[in-house]
């Protein structure tokens, strides 16, 4: 890890030009600005102190892939419902379904696969749910489209 500070103190400039205090961040951090940096993204979004290293590396994702940051960079977020929150939106998934700081990253994930398997997540993306009965109700739904499917298409 020293060489990595030695590579910040370094490229200190392009810090500075950005107005970056390398000072309030620790390596994890600086590391992930830096690649920000690199890549001509705007670390503004995503250059403060209170993300940790794993919450601005799901912020720089979403940038590198042209996703609008307001959606899922809350810090009230962990890093995997931010993970969850910018899977769905890279795949076109409507992920205001569930994003909501009362699931936690479980039941996130349930309703972000529902939307992908293009079931009807209203039945099951609840909070008095935990994620196992989510799953649950999921899995028997996409059976269920399945069945249905199915008996349409052999009739």
């Amino acid at each position: 890890m020293n060489k990595m500070l030695n590579l910040f103190y370094k490229n200190k400039s392009i810090f500075d030009e950005y107005r970056v205090n390398i000072n309030k961040y620790n390596k994890q951090q600086l590391s992930q600005i830096y690649k920000g940096l690199l890549l001509k993204l705007p670390v503004e979004h995503f250059h403060w102190p209170y993300y940790d290293w794993k919450q601005m590396r799901e912020i720089r994702y979403g940038l590198q892939n042209g996703i609008e940051l307001p959606w899922y960079g809350d810090s009230m977020f962990s890093w995997q419902q931010m993970r969850e929150l910018r899977l769905g939106i890279e795949k076109n998934l409507d992920a205001s379904l569930y994003c909501d700081w009362n699931f936690n990253v479980e039941q996130m994930r349930q309703v972000r696969l529902g939307l992908e398997q293009n079931i009807d997540v209203s039945k099951y993306a609840k909070k008095e749910f935990n994620w196992k009965k989510m799953e649950e109700i999921r899995k028997k739904l996409v059976a269920d489209k399945n069945i249905w499917a199915s008996t349409i298409c052999t009739n």
